[in-house]
């Protein structure tokens, strides 16, 4: 526990840990996999597994006369597991792999109660909605991919030539467009759909239909926050041929202010 402590105050004073590992060839070049903790990844890990314990406490005594108590405690593990994955990635297919297993979750709490018919078209209204940002935002993923051979954080995030080159470099599509602005597009209107933000704001209140603890889980602990720390870490990116505090803006953060 000494050692945690410690180890947690330097990520917060602006150290750094993290371990990476092969996982997959892809011909010319090979695609690692591995965990990433900073200060922005302490905070979360400090703050998620907090309210989640909260959140699961409560749920102890609400659920208590539940038939399917276990399914739900099972449903609310792995959606808290894949919160904690999102937070701890070191690249963006890991963190989009946690993006959607959350989804996965979302979808089968605010439909547990299926017997209900609103509770089940809920959970349809709430994965479709959502699932509609999320292929864009694999579109951005595939896009960086694309142009920059690597989905890692610290290798695009800490590289300033390469984000001026995304930056200087004309979009696929919408010539007015940099590459940096579309891929930043794309992965603020996944954290638009995650976050139920305007236009795909929608599912939100249909996700009251799920036991009160789903609600508390999906909008303050993980799900809504999921998008909010997508954002603040994908920042370098989203800012990237633009000078904010001299009042050049570029187009994802254009998009986020008039959302």
């Amino acid at each position: 526990l000494r050692a945690g402590g410690i180890a947690f105050g330097e990520a917060l004073d602006g150290g750094a840990f993290g371990s990476t590992a092969p996982w997959m060839d892809l011909g010319s070049t090979q695609f690692h996999i591995g965990v990433l903790v900073d200060p922005l990844t302490a905070v979360m890990l400090f703050m998620v597994p907090v309210t989640i314990l909260m959140i699961m406490i409560y749920s102890v005594g609400y659920m208590g006369r539940d038939p399917r108590r276990e399914r739900f405690f099972g449903y609310m593990s792995l959606f808290a597991g894949a919160m904690l994955l999102l937070v701890v990635a070191d690249n963006l297919l890991l963190l989009f792999i946690g993006w959607e297993v959350m989804g996965f979750c979302s979808y089968s709490l605010i439909g547990f109660w299926f017997e209900k018919e609103r509770a089940h078209r809920a959970g349809v209204k709430a994965f479709m909605t959502t699932r509609v940002a999320d292929v864009i935002m694999l579109l951005g993923i595939a896009y960086l991919f694309a142009e920059t051979g690597t989905l890692s954080f610290r290798e695009i995030f800490f590289n300033e030539a390469l984000l001026a080159s995304l930056a200087d470099k004309p979009a696929i599509i919408f010539s007015g467009l940099s590459a940096a602005g579309l891929i930043g597009i794309f992965l603020v209107i996944g954290t638009i759909g995650k976050s139920a933000q305007f236009p795909l704001h929608v599912w939100l209140p249909d996700a009251m239909e799920g036991p009160t603890p789903v609600s508390a889980m999906i909008h303050a602990a993980a799900m809504v926050s999921a998008g909010v720390y997508m954002v603040i870490r994908m920042y370098p990116l989203l800012e990237a041929g633009a000078d904010p505090h001299h009042g050049l803006y570029s187009a994802p953060l254009l998009l986020m202010a008039f959302v």
